[in-house]
């Protein structure tokens, strides 16, 4: 049960001895250098790095460059499409 002030109760009829702690949050902006001409990401266009755990780098670079060559491949259909 969620109480407010980043403090969570956990309530069982069972004996609780361990316990299993997961979050979700929205990460801020990883920016790998200054971004040029005025241009931001939510706001930000200096280097940030990146605030969540390092055990979960390689998934987000995975998902990056999966995004990435998504967004290339889409692009270069439309180009190809005469749109």
């Amino acid at each position: 049960m969620d109480t407010g002030n980043n403090i969570v109760e956990l309530i069982s009829k069972y004996p609780i001895d361990k316990y299993l702690i997961k979050y979700l949050a929205k990460p801020s902006p990883i920016i790998l250098e200054k971004l040029p001409n005025g241009l931001e990401i939510e706001g930000t266009s200096e280097e940030t790095s990146c605030k969540l755990n390092g055990i979960l780098h390689k998934t987000i670079l995975k998902r990056a460059v999966q995004l990435a060559l998504a967004s290339k491949t889409i692009f270069n259909n439309k180009g190809n499409s005469g749109e």
